[in-house]
């Protein structure tokens, strides 16, 4: 003991019962110290996602990088963020990641109810896993996400619903090809860091929007503006075709004066040029 050890038995053993209780206590000792190393893991990768996530990131860019992130801590071959339509319950596969064929790919849709298990998170507003996706088919034929899973050579999954304003407005879901993959462990990490992912991408989401919105705003000035400069050249030939009507020389002296400005702008334009 006095030179750091955890334990220590007399021989010869005459009573096995204390190299029983021993024994027992060293491998619960190693289990404590496992489940510490393995939170203090999680608590830098959580920090690195919350530091990630509050950098203002585009939701592209945060799904990328959680993509990267999160393979340390959860197993998965293919993950997706799935949104919610705000009108309807249309669910929208909006990025994917995928080490496998992918049959349902971005932009494709489909309506809640044809997917049991979507149904299911969506309205508990919980974790689902789901630990053998061909039994879970065969007692729900009609869930459709299922069944393009199986095809894709998944065989367990993890829907972590994203919440905001207290509605279901996506799905981070994590899918492996091996069964009984997803622990108590992965759905307490992923319940840690959830609220920030949902607000990041809310984020990134309505950057977009504005984005978006902009680019729309500025087209509707450069259209205007162009309307504004022809509308202001068609009232200056009206007027000059006017002073024309009204007095013939004062309108042959207003076109002599256009041809000549047209010149002068023409011949510095190759002057210039020629610079």
């Amino acid at each position: 003991l006095h030179t750091s050890a955890y334990d220590f038995l007399n021989k010869p053993i005459s009573d096995f019962t204390i190299l029983d209780h021993a024994v027992e206590r060293a491998i619960e000792k190693k289990r404590i110290d496992d489940e510490r190393k393995q939170y203090i893991e999680q608590l830098q990768q959580i920090n690195e996602v919350i530091t990630m996530l509050n950098s203002g990131k585009n939701t592209e860019d945060i799904f990328n990088t959680l993509n990267e992130i999160l393979k340390k801590s959860i197993p998965f071959n293919k993950l997706v963020l799935a949104t919610v339509d705000k009108n309807s319950t249309t669910v929208y596969n909006k990025l994917i990641k995928s080490d496998r064929n992918v049959i349902f790919d971005v932009d494709e849709s489909f309506d809640i109810t044809e997917s049991t298990m979507l149904s299911q998170a969506y309205e508990d507003k919980k974790p689902l896993k789901i630990d053998n996706l061909q039994t879970f088919y065969s007692e729900n034929k009609n869930s459709k996400s299922v069944k393009f899973l199986i095809d894709e050579g998944m065989n367990s999954t993890l829907i972590l619903p994203l919440i905001s304003n207290n509605e279901t407005r996506g799905f981070l879901i994590f899918s492996s090809i091996f069964e009984s993959v997803y622990q108590n462990t992965h759905v307490n990490f992923l319940k840690s860091i959830v609220g920030q992912i949902s607000l990041s991408i809310q984020r990134g989401e309505l950057l977009f929007e504005i984005e978006q919105h902009t680019k729309n705003l500025e087209e509707i000035v450069e259209k205007r503006t162009k309307e504004v400069i022809s509308i202001q050249k068609t009232t200056i030939f009206a007027l000059s075709k006017l002073a024309e009507t009204r007095d013939p020389e004062t309108g042959y002296h207003l076109e002599r004066i256009r041809n000549y400005s047209v010149f002068l702008a023409q011949l510095f334009k190759y002057d210039s040029h020629n610079e």
